[in-house]
């Protein structure tokens, strides 16, 4: 079997890539921009903020993968960087409002499940591998069905040519 030909194509699936980059840009930073904003909004000095760091009474499950990333940050030393945002409940709505934007924008993606357009989007063949182990072209119907002939028309020969030496 012939190797396969390189093939240059897939401009429609570099669209929904970049498109998938610029819902991520967009998603995270409108969400982080609003969160500051809150955060900045909100004067500690004058209004109690416990409400934001109030935990569940005897929930480490909700604690203890913030207190590992904190700790993570302050050994390398990015601790000043992100302070307490790791126990404000504000950050992780913020988390979650953008990984559910995102989530909901990208419904594009839905499509490359969908036969009909995957081979649009991507222009891609299906392959398989022979019996040797290289990887070719996977075998269409009308070419299955050939070779299941072909195969029956040798299997019969050679039962015809065995019972001929017998």
């Amino acid at each position: 079997s012939a190797p396969l030909p390189a093939r240059r194509g897939g401009a429609v699936l570099c669209g929904v890539v970049l498109l998938d980059a610029v819902v991520f840009a967009l998603c995270f930073g409108v969400g982080f921009s609003h969160f500051c904003r809150r955060r900045r909004d909100v004067d500690c000095a004058q209004v109690d903020c416990s409400i934001f760091y109030d935990w569940e009474e005897g929930s480490s499950l909700q604690r203890w993968p913030h207190e590992v990333a904190a700790r993570w940050l302050q050994a390398h030393g990015l601790g000043h960087l992100v302070r307490d945002w790791l126990y404000d409940q504000r950050f992780w709505a913020y988390m979650d409002f953008a990984q559910t934007c995102y989530s909901l924008m990208l419904f594009p993606y839905v499509l490359l499940g969908l036969p009909p357009c995957k081979a649009f989007l991507t222009h891609a063949r299906r392959t398989g591998y022979d019996k040797a182990g290289r990887l070719c072209w996977a075998l269409s119907n009308q070419q299955m069905l050939e070779r299941s002939s072909m195969l029956h028309s040798f299997a019969v020969q050679d039962r015809a040519a065995t019972r001929m030496q017998a």
